[in-house]
């Protein structure tokens, strides 16, 4: 009995050195300070091979970490990329997968989108700032249907019309009024994705451009003319002159008027309209309003 007592007794002694053990691993772990934390998330801000599409990541004070999320579609090597961007920094940062999805929760500001203005839907085309104040283009022979405008379900209200010009060029400004949506500085490209549009240019010709609008998504074709001289009908004001239109093949139809014509990360158009129909026309022509020169003169730019 005394050997079985003596062995139990070791056993006790056994648990409770673990138990010392570690209750001290714990009080050893390396604490980060705030500045430290602080230090790591702006270089990740900074890293652009760590601003992959489904990450976020955010100071965690109670896990004294930047935690980094990362979704579903990080997978493969935009996960190894990940790994290889945060390991630098050790234990200031915790990896941790999220199932599902990170996506816009609203694009009713996205360029190629619907808007309504009363009975009439056109697209909006890309979103701008100057000094602070956000606006958005579209057509003018849209803004000039209409003052006020709505998102793409017709029921949340954007802005309103500070400018509009159909006669020589077809353009219309509408300043957001609106101050709890996020705007942002892109193009739909209807399957799900987004084009981000960081400049502005102009076009050049045989160049391959894409544009998007609300009745027929993202239709892409070339550019056939950088200054064409358009003569189309409205009905309420008749036969307006547009000159230097960009002329392309991507086609478009009624609707898509007013919608982002692009290339690459660069806005190069606002649609005005052409021979539309994609089934019909699939190769247009269609005819935009040049962009670049449009924010030069309010003094705009793209974001």
């Amino acid at each position: 009995m005394r050997t079985r007592r003596l062995l139990f007794a070791a056993c006790v002694i056994a648990t409770a050195a673990s138990t010392a053990l570690a209750t001290s691993a714990v009080a050893a772990e390396v604490t980060h300070t705030a500045a430290e934390l602080r230090s790591v998330k702006t270089a990740l801000d900074g890293d652009p091979t760590a601003r992959i599409a489904g990450t976020a990541w955010s100071i965690d004070s109670a896990r004294n970490q930047v935690v980094v999320i990362y979704d579903d579609t990080v997978t493969g090597g935009k996960l190894t990329a990940l790994k290889a961007a945060t390991k630098r920094f050790g234990g200031a940062v915790w990896l941790e997968h999220m199932t599902g999805t990170l996506e816009l929760a609203d694009s009713r500001t996205v360029g190629g989108n619907a808007i309504f203005g009363g009975s009439w839907r056109c697209s909006l085309g890309f979103n701008a700032i100057k000094n602070g104040v956000y606006y958005f283009l579209t057509a003018g022979h849209c803004t000039h249907k209409a003052t006020y405008w709505y998102d793409n379900d017709h029921t949340t209200y954007l802005g309103y019309r500070i400018a509009s010009f159909f006669d020589g060029i077809d353009y219309g400004v509408v300043q957001y009024t609106n101050t709890t949506i996020a705007k942002y500085g892109m193009v739909d490209n209807y399957d799900g994705t987004y084009q981000d549009i960081t400049t502005s240019r102009r076009a050049v010709l045989n160049e391959f451009v894409c544009r998007a609008g609300s009745t027929t998504g993202k239709r892409c074709g070339y550019v056939q003319n950088i200054c064409s001289t358009v003569n189309m009908k409205d009905p309420d004001l008749g036969t307006r002159t547009l000159y230097c239109m960009i002329q392309t093949s991507a086609c478009g139809d009624h609707g898509d008027s007013g919608g982002p014509l692009w290339s690459g990360g660069a806005a190069l158009g606002i649609f005005s309209g052409g021979r539309v129909g994609c089934g019909a026309n699939p190769n247009g022509p269609t005819y935009f309003s040049p962009v670049h020169q449009i924010l030069q003169d309010r003094g705009m730019s793209v974001f």
